[in-house]
């Protein structure tokens, strides 16, 4: 597999993670017409062995064996763990790592390629947004990993990630927060614009969630996790993901283009709402990736995804159960999957179908979440120029 951006261009895993964005309109998209099913139905492997043989099946070009399996001990060491909820309904804990969160392991698949180019290329500087869960999780999968240093980029006037004070640059770490006058929107124009240049010295990779190396990461976990657990099914297998995770979707049926034979994908909405648009519900990023992929193949999103109604009480009712059952507090959205998920199979898939919803940890409760949130370093304008005088410091 390889990734290539609107203008036609193909690029490597190692060329597409190292940029993060392309030069043009992004984000970078899967290409190729690579099979995953012979990695995953290798019989009695594990979930680490399933991973690597995919990573071998989908970058041969890019990865040796020896290489694939190194990167797949590293970040997909163990299956995440199951719990059945209901019949038909079980919850796949993806918030196992430093943030107890499901940006965990697809930053750690990153900072891992990373630390392989920065052996061949030099020093590196990672940029993305801090926020929420991301931030952390970006921030924790690259500390530690010589000739990389992280750059948090937030909206002025928001607050960035809670961070553990030993990542930070002013307390011998290599992380810095820079504060930027502006939106979201700004926030993101700028590492766009930032991603391939050389700024401070080194070069620029955009981190955040539609990097090739985190979208190749979800990839191999949707097909590792159906490797592992397909046997638990009985009958149509579907992933439950949460409305916002626009990447994991895309990812998802990506993994169904590439061979894994799951049945599709339940989404939530909440009760009273109106019934939200695909384009709401994916985000910009995720949107673009999904509706590359149906435009490809037609109708692809009304044949494999399925919106279904939350009802407040019912996920409640789910997040009751979990705390019951003893495993940590989960995210609200979370929740939602599951109602969604039990008012899908109450259409008549009850007893034919099984519903893997991923679910990760409440901020409140995440490993990483429990620090104060950081001073910025510096405050500049959206621009090259000054994010660039900020980097030489």
């Amino acid at each position: 597999m390889r990734f290539a951006d609107r203008a036609g261009r193909e690029y490597s895993l190692f060329e597409a993670s190292c940029l993060g964005s392309p030069e043009a309109e992004g984000p970078f998209f899967p290409s190729g017409e690579d099979d995953l099913r012979p990695a995953i139905y290798a019989p009695d492997s594990s979930y680490t062995y399933f991973a690597a043989s995919a990573l071998a099946a989908l970058f041969s070009g890019d990865i040796d064996p020896r290489l694939s399996l190194r990167l797949a001990e590293s970040c997909f060491a163990e299956a995440p763990p199951l719990l059945e909820i209901d019949e038909g309904i079980a919850a796949l804990d993806l918030g196992r790592g430093p943030t107890g969160s499901r940006a965990d392991q697809d930053a750690a698949f990153l900072a891992a390629l990373l630390g392989q180019a920065v052996k061949q290329g030099g020093p590196r500087l990672v940029l993305a947004e801090s926020g929420g869960a991301e931030g952390l999780a970006l921030a924790e999968a690259m500390s530690g990993i010589e000739g990389l240093e992280t750059v948090l980029l937030y909206p002025e006037g928001s607050n960035p990630s809670s961070l553990r004070p030993e990542l930070l640059r002013s307390e011998g770490g290599c992380l810095r927060i820079i504060s930027v006058r502006g939106g979201r929107d700004q926030v993101a124009g700028l590492i766009s614009a930032a991603a391939g240049k050389k700024l401070g010295g080194r070069e620029i990779t955009a981190a955040g969630p539609a990097n090739p190396a985190r979208i190749a990461a979800r990839i191999l976990q949707f097909a590792a996790i159906f490797a592992s657990y397909r046997s638990r099914a009985a009958g149509e297998f579907f992933f439950g993901l949460p409305e916002s995770d626009g990447i994991g979707l895309a990812s998802c049926l990506w993994a169904w283009r590439l061979g894994v034979p799951l049945t599709g994908a339940v989404l939530p909405f909440r009760s009273g709402l109106e019934k939200p648009g695909f384009a709401r519900a994916l985000g910009s990023e995720g949107h673009k990736l999904v509706s590359r992929l149906d435009e490809e193949r037609p109708g692809l999103m009304k044949s494999l995804v399925a919106f279904r109604e939350a009802d407040p009480a019912a996920a409640a009712e789910f997040r009751g159960r979990l705390d019951s059952a003893g495993a940590p507090r989960i995210d609200p959205e979370c929740a939602d999957i599951l109602a969604a998920a039990s008012r899908m199979l109450d259409s008549g898939l009850r007893g034919h179908a099984k519903v893997f919803a991923l679910v990760e940890r409440s901020l409140a409760t995440a490993k990483a979440g429990r620090h104060g949130a950081p001073a910025p370093d510096a405050s500049i304008e959206p621009s090259l120029s000054e994010l660039s005088a900020v980097l030489a410091r």
